[in-house]
């Protein structure tokens, strides 16, 4: 079976802030909620004059492995 290629994620600009991706996020409350559990779901923010994407939630293992 051949993989799904992902979306491409765009570029986090002024014009992006505030929305999540991946993008079914957007539409989906369904898929915004199963994300964000996954840990997959980011957001567009903009922090001391640029802008990022960052995750929505934390996974506790992450912190676990950071901590390393």
């Amino acid at each position: 079976m051949l993989a799904q290629p992902r979306d491409v994620k765009p570029l986090c600009n002024a014009k992006m802030a505030g929305r999540f991706w991946p993008a079914t996020a957007e539409t989906s409350a369904k898929s915004q909620r199963k994300l964000a559990q996954d840990g997959e779901l980011e957001v567009c923010v903009c922090r001391n004059w640029r802008y990022k994407w960052r995750p929505v939630t934390v996974n506790v293992h992450r912190l676990e492995e950071a901590r390393k």
